[in-house]
Parts: structure tokens; C-alpha cells; sequence
């Protein structure tokens, strides 16, 4: 009998930096911890504990799983402005050849322990979301802007749809 481990509704995030590949060595040096600190003054504005965050590193980017029973109307509006706010005051005392530009993407969906992390449809979906053409034009064409914002379709009609603050 094949067991299936137990498994939870989680909210997934993928933060990922813009034209990080056009970047040298010596940027990504920076760009790194950067990413790391932004993402977690972020998801601590959120009111999440950051102790309670599955981190992921992706490379150029971070892959979060949220604890589960978050209040999603607050959490989600207060990552996002929080990431906003964390990414203009750091990128205020930054080299401007290592200002941090990000994609994100916020899905949901169930998700089970796995040996290198967590499986389930929502990580995948949010990590192609991030990768996608629409958010990376939408960054392209505001480039006065630090973050473009993915969100899946059922995330959306849920938590955006309904007008949460």
C-alpha cells in the first residue's frame, strides 16, 4: 500500500531578480543577501514569523512556502507593500548597478513534505508565474519600478477579487 504523506493548503511565493544573468560575479555577491533581507523585513511586515517560513533558495531567487491558517486578506496586501518598502529602502543605499528589481508570484494550493522540499501543483505554478513573459514586460515597461506582481487565478478570486484592503 502506497502511503501519501499528509499534506496542507499552503500560500507559495517566488521572489526572483530581474536580469540577474546580466549581472557579474561580483554583483550577485551582494544582490544575494540583499534578496534574502528584503524578502524577510517583507514577510516579518506581513506579520509572519520568519522562524515559521520554508525557504527555498532558487539561485536568482528565493521560493517561499507560508505557514498554513495564515490570515490571507492581511498577510498577502502586507507582504506585498512590505516588499515594496523594503526594496526602495534598500535599493536608496545600494550601488545602482546592484539595484534589486523583482518579479513575485503568489499562488496557494495543497503541498506535502518531500526529501528536497515541499511538492505540490501551487510551487510549480508559482515558479512558472515568475518566469512568465507577462510579469517580466510588465517590469520591462516601468522601469522607474522595483517589483511586478504575479498572482495565480484562484488566489486572485479569492483574496483579490473580493477587495480586501
Amino acid at each position: 500500500m502506497n502511503l501519501i504523506p499528509p499534506a496542507e493548503r499552503r500560500i507559495c511565493v517566488v521572489v526572483d531578480i530581474a536580469k540577474y544573468s546580466a549581472h557579474p560575479t561580483t554583483d550577485h555577491l551582494a544582490m544575494a543577501p540583499q534578496l534574502r533581507k528584503v524578502t524577510e523585513s517583507a514577510v516579518v511586515h506581513a506579520g509572519v514569523r520568519w522562524a515559521k517560513v520554508e525557504v527555498q533558495n532558487q539561485g536568482d531567487g528565493l521560493l517561499l512556502q507560508l505557514p498554513p491558517r495564515i490570515n490571507e486578506p492581511q498577510v498577502l496586501p502586507g507582504l506585498i507593500n512590505g516588499l515594496c518598502l523594503a526594496l526602495q529602502q534598500s535599493n536608496r543605499r545600494t550601488l545602482a548597478s546592484r539595484r534589486l528589481r523583482l518579479r513575485m508570484a503568489l499562488t496557494q494550493g495543497i503541498q506535502h513534505p518531500g526529501p528536497t522540499g515541499a511538492i505540490g501543483d501551487a510551487l510549480i505554478v508559482a515558479c512558472r508565474l515568475v518566469d512568465s513573459q507577462s510579469v517580466r514586460d510588465a517590469l520591462d515597461s516601468h522601469p522607474d519600478r522595483d517589483l511586478a506582481v504575479i498572482v495565480s487565478d484562484n488566489l486572485y478570486l479569492d483574496v483579490i477579487a473580493q477587495q480586501y484592503p
